[in-house]
């Protein structure tokens, strides 16, 4: 399902171009921090030498750009090693994308993602590090803006901000200016951010909702693949062993209600917190942190 994607209305969110290659460089202080080349499939996927066929169990990765691979090579990537480490058992979709989050992906899997052309997927599995919550994210100038029955804008001939859609609670949003009567600038704000920048209130509220877009794209989900498993992987990103108490109850709180959810404890599995597993200035994993991430979801699948 190649050719152009349909217009993302949060645009830091960046929608993969199917068949595109591009060369991203970054730079710290003059350093060279990393040279990679970026290959899309014909699905808007990362691509990489696949070692294993179609006619294999099928896994789909949605996730941010740490799943996307931000600053590693192609064959770095999560995706790759749950190839590779699997022995081919798995063919897997990589569909992270950079500036990701949970609003966007559900997005995705309702306007974007190739139904019509996957072919019965065993896993989605959605990587979930609780920062992605804590972004910003503000739209263009608009008169309206829609995402079908998730979150309808509009303004009225008061300047009167009307939202309606399921995820109408999920943010808090404030008018940065008023462009003239009839355009605005908003900004929202998802509420699942870490407790100690909400409320009790606004946090318990911000766990529902969220939870309620996970169970909206189980159903999306299961609306074309019956079989297919949603799966929720938590990572800590800790400095400390004993600093994870609010990644284990997301964890907690997600499979108590149907949700199934796998803590990734960094400590456990490399002995150090996330900073050391990540590149320099940068933030993102390093191949050594997917490869445990891979290992750590095929003894769970």
């Amino acid at each position: 399902m190649g050719g152009p994607r349909p217009k993302h209305p949060i645009p830091m969110h960046t929608l993969n171009n199917p068949g595109e290659i591009s060369n991203v460089k970054k730079f710290y202080k003059g350093e060279l921090l990393y040279d990679v080349n970026y290959r899309i499939d014909s699905l808007g996927a990362r691509d990489f030498d696949h070692i294993s066929s179609l006619k294999n169990e099928q896994i789909v990765l949605l996730g941010c750009s740490f799943v996307f691979g931000e600053g590693i090579d192609e064959n770095s990537t999560l995706s790759y090693y749950l190839e590779s480490l699997s022995k081919g058992k798995y063919y897997v979709y990589n569909f992270g994308m950079r500036g990701n989050s949970l609003f966007d992906t559900y997005y995705f899997i309702n306007n974007i993602f190739p139904w019509d052309v996957i072919k019965g997927p065993k896993y989605f599995i959605y990587y979930l590090p609780l920062f992605i919550f804590q972004r910003m994210m503000t739209t263009p100038q608009f008169t309206s803006w829609s995402t079908g029955n998730t979150l309808n804008i509009t303004l009225d001939k008061n300047k009167k901000i009307k939202v309606d859609g399921f995820l109408r609670d999920t943010f808090k949003y404030k008018v940065n200016k008023v462009i003239n009567k009839s355009k605005i600038a908003l900004s929202v704000r998802s509420l699942f951010v870490n407790e100690h920048d909400v409320t009790p209130h606004e946090l318990a509220r911000s766990k529902v909702l969220s939870l309620k877009i996970f169970q909206n794209l189980n159903d999306r989900i299961h609306h074309f693949y019956p079989k297919a498993e949603l799966i929720v992987v938590v990572p800590t990103f800790r400095a400390y062993p004993e600093d994870d108490s609010e990644e284990k109850k997301i964890t907690k709180y997600l499979n108590e209600n149907g949700v199934r959810s796998l803590f990734f404890d960094e400590f456990e599995y490399f002995g150090m917190g996330y900073h050391q597993l990540s590149i320099p200035h940068d933030n993102h994993p390093k191949p050594t942190y997917n490869i445990g991430l891979a290992n750590f979801i095929l003894k769970s699948l």
